[in-house]
């Protein structure tokens, strides 16, 4: 999702998935304490954190609302209080909509990162994983995510202390086109470098999800992030096919081992004006009356290696 700064550190085939719902792991009761929308932890692992954003909780249990225009669009204003949870599918969910303001060129949308920030110990691997369903509507009428333009959504990982030195990693980044030569697309990234504000891994790191991906309809965004001496890994699944493959050899300069203290990020980007060229025409956006990004649940589990 490129660069951002926490309020609180200074401050991306066809697959269909059904709702799921199982028991969760014993070892999610006590930290998690919510719904049983969790799918038992890989063998293995154990899981650490968990939110089902159930009926009746708070978002801001969990997680931090960020507010403020986003850092790679000057028309996106994120707002305290667009993240809200509300049922979808017979289920709840985290909601996250982006609207347009007006007549103006100009959108509200939201931004949570989670409180507890996550780094796998040397010797461990993670995994993170969201359920995840991109939508919009026309009055009723539901629109397809591939029918809208200009929405930037994303479930990514970031130290943003001095970012982007101790890393920044994107399981799924959306870029919707429709009605541009451009096909909406879908990807997952790595960012680092080792001076503030100056990736020497960004842009051209994007690893584009295959051209026959449907991004309509609930989907799984799972990364496994592997911390080993000499064999630091990122791994992207989609409903669990291998996407993509990191290691420090995956580019010139990459050093996953300088990755740190990662909060998630959930969030709906609209328009693009901070990148020459602009990979967003902010003069195509349509996001009918709304577009939104629902997250059936976020896991976050670890292993010892």
């Amino acid at each position: 999702m490129k660069k951002l700064i926490f309020p609180l550190m200074a401050v991306f085939f066809v697959f269909a998935c059904q709702k799921n719902e199982t028991t969760k792991p014993a070892s999610a009761v006590a930290l998690a304490g919510k719904n049983l929308k969790i799918v038992a932890a890989a063998s293995g692992f154990t899981n650490i954190f968990y939110d089902g954003f159930d009926a009746g909780s708070a978002i801001t249990s969990n997680w931090a609302i960020e507010t403020g225009l986003d850092p790679n669009s000057s028309i996106c204003n994120y707002s305290n209080n667009v993240p809200q949870i509300g049922s979808v599918d017979n289920s709840s969910s985290a909601i996250i909509t982006a609207t347009k303001n007006g007549t103006a060129n100009n959108y509200t949308s939201g931004r949570i990162h989670s409180k507890q920030p996550f780094t796998p110990a040397r010797g461990e691997e993670m995994k993170f994983e969201a359920r995840i369903k991109l939508i919009a509507l026309s009055g009723s009428t539901f629109k397809g995510f591939a029918q809208t333009n200009g929405a930037w959504p994303a479930f990514w990982v970031v130290n943003g202390n001095e970012w982007p030195t101790h890393g920044e990693i994107d399981f799924m980044e959306g870029y919707s086109h429709a009605g541009t030569a451009e096909a909406t697309k879908f990807t997952s990234n790595v960012f680092y470098g080792t001076t503030i504000n100056q990736p020497f891994v960004g842009p051209n790191s994007a690893m584009n999800y295959p051209a026959n991906f449907n991004p309509e309809g609930w989907h799984t965004y799972t990364c496994y992030w592997k911390n080993v001496a000499y064999g630091e890994t990122i791994r992207y699944y989609v409903d669990g096919t291998l996407i993509s493959t990191v290691t420090n050899n995956t580019f010139p300069g990459l050093r996953l081992d300088y990755f740190v203290n990662h909060n998630v990020v959930l969030n709906l980007n609209v328009g693009c004006t901070t990148y020459t060229p602009l990979f967003q025409n902010n003069t195509n956006i349509n996001l009918f009356d709304k577009t939104q990004m629902w997250v059936d649940y976020v896991a976050v589990d670890k292993q010892t290696l």
